[in-house]
């Protein structure tokens, strides 16, 4: 049985054995996974660009920002050393299938990360701001408008200029203009092949700073965001997050595609384990499931992105979903 005074650490709901099971790479599953995205990218371009039909034009722009939504998640992955336990090699592969396509390089993103993790909820070193950002009453609309204006992109950039690959040593400052070029000029290629040579720009660079933005500014309300700080009512950026929260989220399909590519739903238990990878968080949840952590805990945890999101829209203080 778990002692009152520990039901709210999931560490002791999990063995040592189960732990050292979880941490192991599939080496290729996260191959086909990869693979599987950069297919959606290719194959949406291609479908527009062959049929020029405005329907297919709408579905690529979408299907194109919430693949590269999962490219960032990717990078994400990697900034765990979570793709292969080689550092050098985990760089590599990240910088040239995630990062650089879209325009920043795997230590960088790492550099501005980490912080996230060891400083939950704190106003100066959590690198993490859109969390704060509400969705009650006008709040939602001037946030999409700013969204999808550049805004969120703009500020992104921004948080990157004290860690631009100029500040690197010369070789990984190389590799990264080489493989930002060469990845680019690729994907304006495929573009260009397929009867779209401006495909780039409006399939590409426009997701890029708009609805990409708009889907991770979503999730990460929603794996973030606590009821009570929704029901204040205004949005803190110079105070401590009481509570700082994760949720694990249940997802359906649509909702893991659009919101939560590379199990980026399991949210709670990666924060609580970073070094496991995305292949075993749905099992490492599972397993908290089943033992009754989310029923000792019900703040870290939704029903459903559509859910979570409608609750701190109209949030009741003191709720605990």
């Amino acid at each position: 049985m778990i002692a009152d005074a520990e039901a709210s650490d999931p560490r002791c709901y999990i063995t040592a054995d189960e732990l050292n099971s979880l941490y192991v790479l599939c080496p290729w599953r996260i191959a086909s996974d990869l693979a599987l995205d950069w297919f959606w990218i290719l194959a949406a371009i291609a479908a527009w660009g062959w049929s020029r039909h405005p329907l297919a034009l709408g579905c690529a722009f979408v299907i194109v920002a919430s693949r590269q939504h999962a490219l960032n998640n990717w990078v994400h992955e990697a900034a765990h050393y979570s793709l292969t336990r080689n550092k050098a090699l985990n760089d590599w592969l990240s910088d040239a299938f995630a990062a650089t396509p879209h325009f920043i390089s795997t230590a960088d993103y790492r550099a501005k990360h980490i912080p996230h993790h060891a400083y939950l909820g704190d106003p100066h070193k959590d690198t993490e701001l859109k969390s704060r950002f509400l969705i009650t009453g006008s709040h939602l609309w001037k946030r999409v408008l700013i969204t999808l204006l550049g805004g969120i992109a703009w500020q992104t950039l921004h948080t990157y200029t004290d860690r631009l690959p100029i500040n690197a040593p010369r070789g990984s400052r190389a590799r990264y203009c080489v493989l930002l070029v060469t990845s680019n000029s690729l994907l304006a290629l495929w573009a260009w092949h397929w009867g779209a040579p401006l495909g780039w720009f409006y399939l590409w660079a426009l997701p890029l700073v708009t609805l990409t933005p708009l889907l991770a500014t979503l999730r990460v309300i929603a794996e973030h965001q606590s009821v009570d700080y929704a029901a204040a009512g205004h949005e803190q950026f110079d105070q401590p997050l009481a509570p700082a929260i994760t949720r694990t989220i249940e997802a359906s399909r649509l909702a893991a595609f659009l919101l939560a590519p590379v199990k980026f739903n399991y949210h709670f238990v990666h924060h609580a384990w970073p070094a496991i990878p995305y292949t075993s968080l749905q099992a490492l949840s599972q397993l908290l499931s089943e033992r009754g952590y989310y029923q000792c805990n019900p703040q870290f945890h939704g029903c459903g992105y559509a859910a979570v999101l409608a609750q701190l829209r109209a949030p009741t203080v003191s709720s605990t979903a």
